[in-house]
């Protein structure tokens, strides 16, 4: 948005996203399009997407979302009247975390204009290898979406309960603030969850972080097996002290017994 596409005078204004007049509000003269991800990377806040769509077609606005997240097992955004639909296949969709790969759904029309404009200028084509992969995920999904959705509410009660730990992000847990939502929009959820560690010092965090065996550490996420990246890791130094999100953690639950995960995390809590 800012390195990128302002090279072609081409602006944008950032929101919150779960709040449908702050979106009104941001709306221009010039809005072209309203860019969603529900729900959203680390800290997991939904957008309605209902009301959104219904937003932007009185303003002739298109929308796009990114679905990774859910998949489409758990969430289909084109019933709730978004235009187009994206996601990472190299995530759930490949589920294997050996392919690098995008998807994009939508209106025959939508699609022939981004293929004709936008896909033979700059974009790439997957080779038939990578497509087949692809296809091999496809039918295992279902299977797989199931798994980590019945895994991470596991993990998520565990990291509830334990004292170290101060909070828990997660769309599907009791407790979450948007979780009437989330049973609306969506059917479960993915592996994808983070939670705050009490201490806001650095220091421990890294103790933390290091003191993980099992789970990887990594900045993707949607395959096989479990991962772990604490935010700290994107802030840049002057904004490291001042950050309340410092000690949030983002794991991705993966196919593993849940029980050896829960070990992991417990002996690496142990240590702060």
């Amino acid at each position: 948005m800012e390195n990128y596409l302002s090279r072609f005078n081409i602006s944008h204004t950032y929101v919150e996203g779960n709040d449908i007049i702050e979106i009104k509000n941001a709306i221009k003269p010039n809005t072209k399009i309203i860019y969603l991800e529900s729900p959203t990377t680390f800290t997991f806040k939904l957008q309605n997407l209902k009301e959104i769509s219904t937003l932007s077609k009185k303003h002739g606005i298109k929308t796009i979302i990114d679905n990774t997240w859910a998949t489409p097992i758990f969430q289909n955004p084109i019933d709730y009247g978004i235009d187009i639909v994206i996601h990472s296949a190299s995530k759930y969709l490949g589920g294997h975390s050996d392919l690098v790969a995008g998807i994009i759904i939508g209106k025959k029309e939508d699609i022939r204009k981004i293929f004709e404009t936008e896909f033979q200028n700059i974009g790439t084509v997957p080779d038939p290898f990578v497509a087949w992969l692809i296809l091999r995920g496809l039918r295992t999904l279902h299977i797989r979406m199931e798994r980590h959705y019945k895994s991470s509410m596991e993990i998520v009660n565990f990291l509830k309960k334990h004292k170290k730990v101060e909070s828990v992000l997660y769309p599907f847990d009791k407790d979450y603030k948007q979780i009437q939502l989330a049973k609306k929009q969506m059917r479960g959820g993915s592996g994808l969850l983070s939670f705050k560690l009490k201490t806001r010092d650095l220091n421990k965090i890294i103790k933390f972080t290091n003191s993980i065996n099992f789970f990887k550490r990594a900045v993707s996420w949607g395959g096989y097996e479990s991962l772990i990246i604490p935010y700290a890791v994107t802030l840049k130094e002057n904004e490291l002290s001042n950050n309340e999100n410092i000690s949030l953690i983002r794991i991705h639950v993966g196919l593993e017994n849940t029980e050896l995960l829960m070990n992991d995390l417990n002996n690496a809590l142990k240590n702060i």
